[in-house]
């Protein structure tokens, strides 16, 4: 597989992986969940983000040499889910509660199944937060420098953020530094344009109960 082709399917899995997956789980988990009653995964989320990269970055790198994934884009891929999956899912849990029991209800008078429910009701009613937890799985993707700094070894197997610093030395190439960063925001503006409806919408919907 090409270096493009492995970045793209990276970035794939962590802005439409997240979202999905946070779909689903905090749609079951709302639909089993009683008022009042915390299952722990909110909780232990929290902790991933409470805890610096710089904290577990050591202990990640000796996981990921002992595990054989080091200098790997498997490595570098499941230490940024791994760190990552708990704000999609925090901030799609409000969205997801938001949402009137009322509808599933209706919706499985009309003969449809609890997965039926959710993609034909319960998706397209949360959408703005679908959008906004993207939008952010994406910039925050595409922003590491941390891991893969530390977990690759290969120039060929680090992304952007990692490309341009390495090329800031004594002897700076500065025209290339400044145009490496101009290519690099450019997906990510195109992202922010694609969702900006959403991403605000979502944002300030979620922002008061």
């Amino acid at each position: 597989m090409r270096k493009r082709e492995v970045i793209e399917l990276r970035h794939r899995i962590n802005c439409v992986g997240w979202p999905c997956a946070s779909a689903v789980i905090n749609k079951e988990r709302s639909l089993t969940a009683r008022p009042g009653k915390h299952t722990g995964v909110q909780e232990h989320g929290i902790v991933t983000q409470v805890l610096p990269q710089v904290v577990i970055v050591v202990p990640v790198f000796m996981m990921m040499q002992k595990m054989g994934l080091y200098n790997t884009y498997t490595g570098v891929i499941l230490t940024i889910l791994a760190t990552s999956m708990a704000f999609p899912i925090l901030l799609m849990r409000s969205f997801f509660d938001s949402v009137p029991f009322a509808m599933e209800e209706a919706a499985a008078i009309d003969g449809c199944s609890r997965f039926m429910a959710l993609i034909r009701v319960i998706i397209p009613m949360t959408l703005p937060g679908i959008g906004t937890a993207f939008a952010l799985s994406f910039f925050s993707g595409w922003g590491q420098y941390l891991y893969p700094l530390v977990l690759t070894r290969d120039a060929a197997k680090t992304p952007v953020t990692v490309g341009i610093a390495r090329l800031i030395d004594n002897q700076t190439p500065w025209e290339m530094v400044m145009t490496g960063t101009l290519i690099s925001i450019v997906p990510a503006v195109i992202i922010y344009l694609l969702v900006q409806k959403s991403l605000i919408k979502g944002m300030s919907s979620g922002a008061v109960k």
